[in-house]
């Protein structure tokens, strides 16, 4: 190695060396003789050698006895040091730094080479691949690790390898078992040392080596062996996560009142709700919350929050029907209307990561704002035209009532009057409805009610619904169903109405009536379809 250079004495030798380059350069572009370049190249070289690495940054030398035994040190002719990849962590660790990025997630797949025997070291390569997934950054505790787990867990399985194990390979769950057990800190390298030879040894052995050579008691190494000896069951182990201990509640929610539609909510202003904290887990990021219940009013069917508030303001939607709180409709018409495309995380890790940011996010404002890709729609946004006109004037307590009794439609209810269900038989054992799930009426996708209201708000610019399908063509509103044709047709002539939509009168005209040409002079077009009392319901919404 060079020795130590003063700074006078660098600055010149990093003068000459400019200068020889400057020459060199020159003498390149004047096609000189190839012998004199050789030798000033060889000068240059020397003087570089003086200099040595010595100042350089982004040099990173592994002084420990193993670094220095398995890198490949490799050395330019210009006497700068160089390493051949030992692995990924310390490049990756690099790049962080120089790009100074807070958080990544990523996977690289690339050689190493270690300065290993093969001949001395069975099953050991000097150069071979190596896969890394890193994650850096800072999250919610054990998150990052349960993640890495996953990804671990995943490509074995899609590796087909057959039954497989996964050891956690981490210091500090080491110590901690050992602190709990009463081991002081200066012993804790001896201790760890004959923890190592479980995979060889029996714990009886082990247990004597530390009584005997570690100095530890017998009540330690118990209260040791029921840590390193713990085995049970995945679901016996994940069901701790609702154990009593208060760490594990640190990313549950807790909250003094649930968001609720004025549906949901009922017509009684003195109502009484019963709460469980921590009672349930939400149906979309399956995290405990806090649970409600109540019922709305009298007769009706007892509620409950089925999602958690998080979750909740994300789509800005009740925490039991899923409609959205500022339209009384479901998220897939709303989403419809503002063109709103779904690209949540619907499972896993990502799911959690992105719903703990939003709710970081949320606790940053005064919680009137939502959250997710509806913090971007204005009161400005022409979607909401068509959803003003399909919004009710008012809340809907009919979908508070209670639902058919299951026994009672097979004959097997034995409750009579004290069954809170309905007795009574379904006009429609095939309804979609029976089929909708929680998930997708909060994602927006399969809804038969949105899709039904959907149907019927197609159409023309007064969002009309589509005519009859088994009609071969729609029937022309006769002129005697017109009340005023003048100004029939001077609203035709104006464009588009912002008021509401027009209720076509209840008297339902028959295919026999009215020739489907209809009569002259008339352009209006009636759809049979678009009647209430075809429709089965009253208002603008259909349950």
């Amino acid at each position: 190695m060079p020795c130590e250079l003063t700074v006078e004495a660098r600055k010149a030798l990093q003068e000459e060396v400019t200068a020889l380059g400057n020459e060199i350069r020159g003498l390149k572009e004047q096609k000189a003789n190839p012998d004199l370049v050789k030798e000033r190249v060889a000068k240059m070289l020397a003087l570089k050698k003086q200099l040595g690495d010595e100042g350089k940054p982004g040099k990173f030398v592994l002084k420990c006895p193993k670094g220095g035994k398995l890198i490949y040190d490799l050395e330019d002719q210009g006497g700068e040091l160089l390493s051949m990849r030992y692995d990924l962590t310390v490049p990756f660790a690099r790049y962080l730094a120089m790009n100074k990025i807070r958080n990544i997630k990523r996977y690289h797949i690339a050689k190493v080479y270690r300065r290993d025997q093969p001949v001395m070291t069975r099953g050991r390569y000097r150069e071979f691949y190596q896969c890394d997934f890193d994650i850096a950054g800072e999250y919610e505790k054990m998150l990052p690790e349960a993640e890495c787990l996953k990804v671990v867990d995943e490509v074995l399985a899609k590796l087909d390898v057959g039954n497989f194990r996964i050891k956690v390979n981490h210091r500090l769950l080491l110590d901690a078992m050992i602190g709990a057990s009463g081991v002081p800190e200066a012993n804790f390298k001896t201790v760890c040392s004959s923890i190592d030879k479980l995979d060889k040894e029996p714990w009886e052995k082990v247990q004597k080596e530390l009584i005997d050579e570690k100095g530890m008691s017998l009540e330690q190494t118990e209260t040791l062996r029921s840590f390193v000896l713990f085995r049970e069951d995945v679901g016996a182990e994940m069901s701790m996560s609702k154990s009593s201990y208060n760490y594990n509640r640190k990313g549950w929610e807790d909250s003094e009142f649930p968001i609720l539609c004025e549906t949901c909510l009922g017509p009684n202003p003195y109502l009484r709700m019963q709460k469980d904290t921590y009672g349930k887990e939400c149906t979309i990021c399956e995290r405990p919350f806090t649970n409600f219940r109540w019922q709305p009013g009298k007769g009706a069917r007892f509620k409950m929050t089925e999602i958690c508030q998080t979750c909740a303001k994300i789509k800005n939607c009740c925490q039991t029907c899923m409609f959205d709180l500022e339209f009384g409709l479901p998220i897939q018409v709303r989403d419809h209307a503002l063109k709103i495309t779904d690209d949540l995380p619907r499972q896993g890790a990502n799911r959690d990561f992105f719903v703990q940011n939003q709710e970081r996010a949320l606790a940053a404002t005064d919680g009137t704002t939502p959250g997710g890709a509806l913090a971007t729609i204005g009161a400005d946004h022409p979607g909401t035209e068509m959803l003003k006109r399909l919004q009710r004037t008012g809340p809907y307590y009919k979908r508070n009532a209670p639902h058919i009794c299951s026994f009672f439609v097979k004959g097997e209810c034995k409750r009579g009057e004290e069954c809170p269900y309905r007795h009574e038989k379904p006009t429609d054992p095939d309804d979609p409805l029976s089929q909708q799930n929680m998930r997708d009426r909060y994602y927006g996708n399969n809804d038969p009610v949105a899709e039904k209201i959907l149907n019927r708000a197609t159409g023309g610019n007064d969002y009309r619904v589509n005519p009859v399908p088994n009609l071969p063509t729609a029937l022309p509103i006769p002129d005697e169903l017109i009340p005023n044709k003048r100004g029939h047709a001077a609203a035709q002539g104006a464009g588009p109405s912002t008021g509401p939509p027009l209720k076509v009168p209840r008297v339902v005209p028959t295919l026999s009536s009215y020739d489907a040409s209809g009569p002259a002079g008339s352009s209006s077009i009636y759809y049979p379809s678009q009647d209430p009392q075809r429709l089965g319901a009253k208002g603008d919404v259909v349950e």
